[in-house]
């Protein structure tokens, strides 16, 4: 499957969620999240309805700030991110977000569909572990 990445949040809507998703969505109210909070990336949830999909996904694109996107660029903030959800999240002892997308286009990555994730298991102390 090869989804376009979004240049910007209104390239999202419902059929593009759907297809770089795979679910089977039918409608995506969009608002942003976390304004101010964040230095490399603009933090979106998209609230789905259609068939078997969850209540909503986060929508991760580059910062909006062209300043931010510059410094995180050249930190390697973006591929910092993204190898740390593809190698290091599952042993991370906190709640971590699982990547259901993750794309990359030359220092920028795009991570949809991420969503907290936790379930029993019996080789931490407190009864839980990070999928």
């Amino acid at each position: 499957m090869s989804v376009a990445i979004p240049g910007s949040i209104d390239d999202v809507n419902a059929d593009w969620l759907a297809e770089a998703t795979g679910l089977d969505i039918k409608t995506a109210d969009i608002g942003i999240i976390g304004v101010g909070v964040g230095v490399a990336s603009a933090v979106y949830r998209a609230k789905l309805t259609g068939n078997n999909c969850p209540a909503s996904v986060i929508v991760k694109l580059p910062a909006l700030d062209e300043a931010a996107v510059f410094t995180s660029t050249i930190l390697r903030m973006y591929i910092r991110e993204v190898r740390f959800f593809k190698s290091l999240a599952k042993e991370c002892p906190v709640i971590t977000l699982t990547l259901t997308m993750r794309r990359q286009r030359r220092d920028k990555s795009i991570c949809d569909g991420a969503r907290r994730s936790r379930r029993p298991s019996n080789n931490r102390p407190d009864g839980w572990h990070n999928d």
